[in-house]
């Protein structure tokens, strides 16, 4: 969030960045260090970074979109929304994504 925040047009590069640390690589991203190290391979300040984590200035927020979600009722990521359907939540065929975006372009009931 604060990356999202403060560096937007870093904030894709990061969360590439934290989504192959952990699924590519099985890091542990709860790790400050870890998360310093990627921060700086992306051009951030991992030690600011570290900070606004250690000091939890965006906690508040973050389990807010957190309980948003659960609402939405994502699980688990990657997850991705289409308005009207139920989310499509992991990792799931590229066929299976591209029959539901047409099926909901085609205003198809299925979910």
């Amino acid at each position: 969030m604060w990356v999202r925040d403060t560096h937007p047009d870093r904030f894709a590069d990061f969360d590439l960045a934290i989504f192959e640390a952990f699924f590519g690589r099985t890091e542990d991203i709860g790790d400050l260090d870890v998360l310093r190290r990627l921060a700086d391979r992306c051009g951030l300040d991992g030690t600011a970074l570290a900070e606004v984590i250690r000091e939890a200035r965006c906690r508040g927020r973050v389990l807010a979109e957190y309980r948003e979600a659960l609402a939405l009722g994502i699980r688990g990521v990657p997850a991705v929304t289409i308005p009207g359907r139920t989310p499509i939540v992991g990792a799931v065929p590229y066929r299976d994504l591209k029959r539901a975006v047409e099926d909901a372009l085609r205003g198809s009931g299925r979910t």
